[in-house]
């Protein structure tokens, strides 16, 4: 180990030694000739790019030639580096320029610019670089660039120079939660409108069916019936939909003999109606009879409830009874009610 440094150590001072060979001595230069060096910024942190600007000011018919340049240059890397010739962008070229532009003949600028960077702390020189330069004559002169001092600092503070820890990483909510909170009051939404339309749906009053005159409603609801048990729906399990039927048209043959509203109306209700107006029936035996059936057109209907075919006959001969009941009754008009009168004293 000791060995390696040493050979290091070797090396990087045959490398000093050659590059300070490199540079020429001072020479007594033609007049006209000016040369500044600048950096930008002087003082830097760690990693940081400076600019080093190399202004050459020379009389008409000079040229200028710099040495081929590695990508270090002592403790300087070099990360880029640019050639032209124009008005210099630093203070120190352009004050050169114009020491030069007080002579007889404009002079002409050539400049050069570095990006360098340091990765160490400290205080730094940008070394002077060997310039050859040739008169009109075509003789050269060597000369060499002035070196620039630059101040690298850490990027930490001087009150803690330890690591700062990591800051908690920001909370970022996801976005499907938000698809979700929104796939959820549509949802809630969509529920609210069906149950609303259906509840209209519910309340609309159906529209009774209305009986032309020179009609006869009971002979209308005698052909409905054998048309319902034509149909074939209790052979083939259709139970409900027949009983529903069914009902429908045993509420319309009670309307027309019994002259009551059975529209919308539920069993007790048109019981409670029939109770009313069927005071020629004592023994209750018809108003029985109806309210038998009409309840067992409800379990049907809202109970699931599945008679048997003994029980379908029936009904179908409760419903032709009704009628012909009802048929009976329509054929006579309605009593009107007595007004009681006061007897003479």
């Amino acid at each position: 180990m000791e060995t390696l440094r040493q050979i290091a150590a070797v090396l990087l001072f045959a490398s000093t030694a050659a590059w300070s060979q490199q540079v020429p001595a001072p020479q007594p230069l033609p007049p006209g000739i000016d040369i500044k060096t600048d950096a930008r910024p002087r003082t830097a942190t760690v990693g940081d790019s400076i600019r080093v600007e190399l202004t050459i000011s020379l009389p008409r018919g000079f040229q200028a030639r710099l040495p081929e340049l590695s990508n270090q240059v002592g403790d300087f890397s070099i990360l880029e580096s640019q050639s032209g010739t124009g008005a210099p962008s630093t203070a120190a070229g352009r004050a050169s320029a114009g020491k030069a532009k007080s002579g007889a003949a404009a002079p002409e600028i050539h400049r050069t610019t570095f990006v360098v960077a340091l990765f160490r702390t400290g205080s730094f020189e940008f070394p002077s670089l060997p310039i050859v330069i040739r008169d009109a004559s075509g003789k050269e002169y060597s000369a060499a660039s002035p070196p620039v001092r630059v101040e690298i600092r850490s990027v930490l503070t001087g009150k803690d120079e330890r690591l700062k820890d990591l800051k908690k990483q920001a909370e970022i909510e996801d976005p499907a939660s938000w698809l979700y909170r929104l796939g959820l009051v549509l949802l809630l939404l969509t529920l609210v409108l069906f149950g609303w339309l259906l509840w209209r749906k519910r309340r609309k009053p159906a529209l009774g069916h209305t009986v032309l005159p020179g009609l006869d409603p009971y002979a209308m609801a005698e052909a409905d019936l054998r048309d319902l048990i034509g149909r074939g729906l209790l052979e083939r399990g259709f139970v409900k939909q027949f009983y529903v039927a069914l009902s429908e048209i045993v509420k319309r043959v009670l309307e027309a003999g019994y002259h009551i509203s059975t529209t919308e109306k539920t069993t007790s209700e048109i019981m409670e109606a029939l109770s009313q107006v069927s005071q020629d029936d004592p023994s209750g035996a018809e108003s029985a009879r109806i309210a038998s059936f009409l309840n067992g057109c409800d379990l049907v209907k809202f109970a699931k409830y599945l008679p048997s075919k003994v029980e379908n006959d029936v009904n179908i001969q409760v419903v032709l009874a009704m009628l012909e009941t009802c048929r009976r009754r329509g054929s006579v008009p309605p009593a009107k009610p007595t007004t009681p009168t006061a007897e003479a004293p």
